[in-house]
């Protein structure tokens, strides 16, 4: 493994950990590059396989996760573009 792999699966590991919000936001801000296309497409399929192994507990936990992703990432979109107007 690389070292941005290997910094992408510790990211991971520490979103997938948190407990609170303000810990969920604190590993955003750390590694931004939860916010990719790649760690979005990743997710994704990890949900996919939970639900053909029959885990859909684990699998709405990690699409919970996605969804805060993807609002993060949608926010910060839109707050970038205001800054540029």
């Amino acid at each position: 493994m690389d070292d941005t792999t290997n910094i992408v699966q510790l990211a991971l590991e520490a979103f997938l950990q948190t407990q609170t919000l303000e810990d969920a936001e604190a590993i955003i801000d750390q590694y931004p590059n939860l916010l990719t296309d790649e760690i979005d497409l990743f997710l994704g399929s990890v949900i996919s396989d939970a639900r053909k192994k029959g885990q859909e507990e684990m699998a709405m936990a990690l699409d919970e996760r996605l969804e805060f992703l993807r609002s993060v990432r949608q926010d910060t979109e839109e707050s970038q573009s205001c800054n540029l107007n």
